[in-house]
């Protein structure tokens, strides 16, 4: 089965789905790609999971509706090929402002189509293999598009210089000792680990796991998140994991660590996103109250903190 990151960003979706499109940015029929990947009989099977009251939302054919699906599913799967659609993406929102008139409305019901398109990934593949359950409702709190900016900023912002480190740290057990730069990035060191996890609901035996097999797993789970193929740092991670299978000795507790580490990744990194994006506001926004506070003579009268 695909794993958590896999399902929400494909590589190769655009060019199939940019092909459906209509010149007008309208798609009057659902693209392949998503059809095959959600198992979507008609669009119904999404329009209808939609709680938006308003009657004008009820009563918008299958055409708007298609191309609403559409550009949620391609800001959720294209990750950090996102900016490759954005010329369709603008045209369909676009033709969608034309349809709907009222901004606010439109997001409400894209974001409320990217949840569902989640929802409906989660409830297929729980069915299928348990291992992802947990970590997929987990990240249900957080909106479609901060998950997959989150990822895709990993992705792009882990430099070499931090895989290297990583793998350098991994012992000959396979261990791997946790470093610094994703340290920084989730917001855990070797010091807090152990009380850092107990606020994820973690199992009896989990909370009394040596906190070197919890850094190993974090940083297993951190590679395959930023890798770019699924064949990096294979050997590195196949290595990392028979080490856990080794110390665990519990396939079921293998199973829990992994999903709690790629969930502690993926909400620690939200986390750090919204914080970076509140700080840099309050001091654009500090920024400009002090520089209109300017008097005519060029002294400045610094605000009240």
């Amino acid at each position: 089965m695909k794993d958590f990151i896999s399902i929400l960003q494909c590589k190769h979706a655009k060019e199939e789905i940019a092909g459906t499109q209509n010149n007008d940015g309208s798609f009057d029929i659902l693209p392949g790609q998503i059809i095959d990947e959600l198992a979507i009989v008609a669009t119904e099977n999404i329009s209808s999971s939609i709680r938006i009251t308003v009657d004008r939302v009820k009563k918008l054919n299958a055409k708007v509706w298609n191309t609403f699906i559409t550009v949620a599913y391609c800001n959720i799967v294209l990750g950090k090929h996102k900016s490759k659609w954005k010329a369709q993406s603008e045209k369909a929102c676009a033709w969608l402002h034309i349809q709907i008139g009222d901004e606010k409305l439109e997001n409400k019901i894209l974001e409320s189509c990217e949840k569902a398109i989640i929802e409906k990934v989660i409830n297929m593949n729980i069915k299928k293999e348990s291992f992802w359950s947990s970590t997929l409702k987990g990240v249900l709190k957080y909106k479609s598009e901060d998950v997959s900016a989150t990822l895709t900023i990993l992705q792009s912002t882990t430099t070499p210089e931090t895989t290297k480190k990583i793998v350098e740290n991994q012992k000959p057990d396979g261990s791997i000792k946790l470093v610094k730069p994703v340290s920084d990035q989730i917001n855990i060191s070797s010091d807090n680990i152990q009380s850092s996890i107990q606020t994820y609901g973690v199992s009896d035996k989990l909370k009394s796991v040596p906190k070197n097999v919890w850094e190993t797993a974090l940083l297993l789970r951190y590679l395959t998140i930023t890798s770019q193929s699924q064949d990096q740092h294979k050997d590195q991670s196949n290595k990392a994991k028979k080490y856990l299978i080794e110390e665990l000795k519990d396939e079921k507790l293998l199973e829990e660590i992994l999903t709690t580490s790629e969930k502690i990744i993926v909400d620690q990194s939200v986390k750090k996103g919204k914080e970076d994006a509140i700080k840099s506001s309050t001091t654009t926004e500090k920024a400009k109250e002090i520089v209109s506070s300017q008097k005519e003579d060029g002294s400045l009268e610094l605000p009240d903190t």
